[in-house]
């Protein structure tokens, strides 16, 4: 955060599609965000992507849609609730620009859109391309310099190695070489908060009369900290599992 108590804008990155989507993904408390790690070890919140959209989906009572974007790695799904505006500005066919962040769902990695921009300009694509081959090149000129550091510095590498890169760049490398163990289970959804998660949305179906339940209600109704439960809640309205019509309610989409 910010001196003035303001949370602080997140850089959104460069990346292939086919890394966004099969990297792990990990959640965290209050006011941290919640991030992405590729296998190649980038450290993504918001990202930047320019690809083409394939497909175009929206509901009976527009208040969900979706664009399929194919970059030509992988297809992506970006999500709108609500808020339709940036998903009517494209057509299926169109070259694009998407700017938002990264989320998770049932397993399905996919993008909030903060902007949608249709791109006239065709070469877009492989300049987009050539910018993250850039930052590639710089993560395994990084992964080769951490080979290093563990051959002559075997005690205090990992510290030495982050003075240099940076710690959030370091963690999203170290990271990466685990992504298929058991390590990363510290920061990921665990088993409680996906049973309290389950608990807080039958509480809204319990409570729910037609205007959404309020929290109070909730945080009454669920046996948990007032805590867990707002944190739990934030994050189902981060994925676009529910909304707020109003404030003080949640109601799910």
């Amino acid at each position: 955060m910010n001196m003035d108590g303001k949370q602080k804008r997140l850089t959104s990155r460069r990346a292939l599609v086919e890394d966004i989507v099969s990297g792990s993904y990990f959640r965290r408390e209050g006011f941290q965000s919640n991030y992405l790690v590729t296998q190649r070890g980038q450290r993504l919140s918001r990202v930047k992507i320019v690809g083409t959209v394939v497909t175009k989906f929206v509901n009976e009572g527009e208040t969900y849609a979706f664009l399929v974007i194919d970059d030509g790695t992988e297809t992506v799904r970006a999500k709108f609730f609500q808020d339709l505006e940036n998903y009517e500005k494209v057509e299926e066919g169109d070259l694009v620009l998407v700017i938002g962040k990264v989320q998770e769902y049932e397993g399905e990695i996919y993008v909030n859109p903060e902007v949608v921009r249709k791109v006239e300009d065709k070469n877009m694509l492989s300049l987009n391309l050539a910018e993250i081959a850039r930052e590639l090149k710089g993560l395994e000129e990084d992964k080769k310099r951490l080979e290093e550091l563990r051959e002559e510095k075997p005690d205090s590498h990992d510290e030495i190695f982050a003075e240099e890169v940076g710690i959030e760049r370091a963690e999203a490398i170290l990271k990466s070489e685990d992504l298929d163990g058991s390590d990363l289970e510290e920061e990921s959804d665990d088993e409680d908060t996906g049973e309290l998660r389950k608990e807080i949305l039958e509480s809204i179906d319990k409570i729910d009369e037609g205007e959404g339940a309020s929290y109070q209600e909730i945080i009454e109704d669920v046996d948990a900290s007032e805590n867990d439960i707002d944190s739990v809640i934030n994050d189902l309205l981060t994925d676009g599992t529910c909304f707020e019509p109003r404030p003080g309610k949640i109601k799910k989409l």
